[in-house]
């Protein structure tokens, strides 16, 4: 699986002083699919795919306590299995 974040930029160069905080963020998948946003190695916001401008497109709110000044490390996870017991599949994302 392959997925698109379009804030990958902006959570890299993340500055509260300037007034905006990346704190939506949306991209497109290769496949429909639950996805996971992480956040400097914790789960921020999952989301399903979904239709909208473009085909599966996925978009979650992150809590901005969990960004800080700077870079901060994003990553992408499919996750599969019983809502008990999520399994977390790492994602290629661009």
């Amino acid at each position: 699986m392959h997925a698109t974040l379009v804030q990958r930029d902006a959570l890299r160069h993340v500055d509260a002083t300037t007034g905006s905080i990346p704190a939506m963020v949306w991209g497109t998948a290769d496949r429909s699919a639950t996805i996971a946003v992480a956040v400097n190695g914790r789960v921020a916001g999952i989301s399903p795919t979904f239709t909208s401008i473009t085909p599966l497109r996925f978009a979650t709110m992150i809590p901005e306590r969990l960004l800080h000044h700077g870079a901060n490390r994003v990553e992408l996870f499919e996750v599969t299995g019983p809502a008990g017991r999520p399994v977390f599949h790492r994602i290629a994302a661009t």
